[in-house]
Order: structure tokens, then sequence, then C-alpha cells
């Protein structure tokens, strides 16, 4: 999951501009996973459907700008198999975030 919202990241980062960041936070409660890319912001109307089977921002549908719109689908599904979650937010001049969010559970 991780690796695939990396590869997403570094996919639509533009040349020139600082790489994608992983970030971790471990709390009582949950671990929070955060990638994030400084590259091209995401329109609103498109970030809620982002998670959908095969739905790609790109109307042009190219090869060379995305898979086949399952990537962020499949990730979702695994935070959800573990009972966590998965939510993406996109700002101009700030990029793109997808963070995933696992609840903790005490080991017996």
């Amino acid at each position: 999951m991780i690796r695939n919202l990396l590869k997403n990241a570094l996919r639509h980062t533009p040349e020139g501009v600082e790489p994608p960041t992983i970030d971790s936070l471990l709390t009582e409660q949950n671990w929070e996973v955060s990638v994030t890319n400084g590259g091209q912001c995401i329109p609103a109307e498109h970030l809620s459907h982002l998670t959908e089977p095969f739905y790609r921002a790109d109307k042009a549908r190219q090869r060379e700008t995305g898979g086949y719109g399952l990537g962020l689908y499949l990730c979702q599904v695994i935070a959800q198999a573990h009972g966590g979650s998965l939510s993406i937010s996109s700002e101009k001049r700030k990029g793109t975030s997808v963070t995933v969010i696992f609840p903790r559970r005490d080991r017996d």
C-alpha cells in the first residue's frame, strides 16, 4: 500500500519540485502514515471519487499519466480491512497528501 502511494506521488511530482515525503505518527490510539508530494493539485471535485474503482481524474486516461484507476481503491480496501481509513487532500502550491490511519490494537 505504501509503495503504491509513493509511486503515485513520484509519478505526479514534476522535475524541479521537492521529492515526496513519507510521514509516520504513532499515538496511543492510531498509526498514521502520510505520503505527500509537491506536485499537481487535484481539483476538489475529483477528491471524493479517487478511491472509486477505475476512476481517474485525467479525462484523457492516457497510460503515461497513470495506471488503471485501481491503486487508491485498493489502498482504501487494505486500510479498511485493518479497521482503518484513507483520506486525500490537495491544495495549490502545497500538493497532494494521502493519509492512512490504522487503529492500534493491544496485543494479548
